[in-house]
């Protein structure tokens, strides 16, 4: 997997970026979270992706972490899951 640092270059390599970021913005346990795109891993030849999210507008008592994971399914269509972690 390739790490990629910014934003910009994620949505460059990741096919599912639309969907990580779609997901991390409708999402209800993580829409209200404020969360900010740290980096993301991109395994090209399978298109998977993963995406590490940090919570900017959570105290540092309560700060957070979000993964969002990617991944192509037989059939073509994307599963999109996260782990959401507390107190990192």
């Amino acid at each position: 997997m390739e790490h990629v640092a910014t934003k910009d270059r994620f949505w460059d390599l990741a096919p599912a970026a639309d969907k990580i970021f779609c997901h991390v913005q409708r999402h209800p346990q993580l829409s209200t979270l404020g969360l900010d795109f740290d980096y993301g891993l991109v395994d090209a030849p399978s298109a998977r992706a993963v995406a590490k999210f940090s919570c900017t507008s959570c105290g540092a008592a309560t700060h957070a972490v979000v993964w969002v994971t990617a991944a192509t399914q037989l059939d073509g269509s994307w599963q999109i899951t996260h782990s959401l972690q507390w107190n990192v």
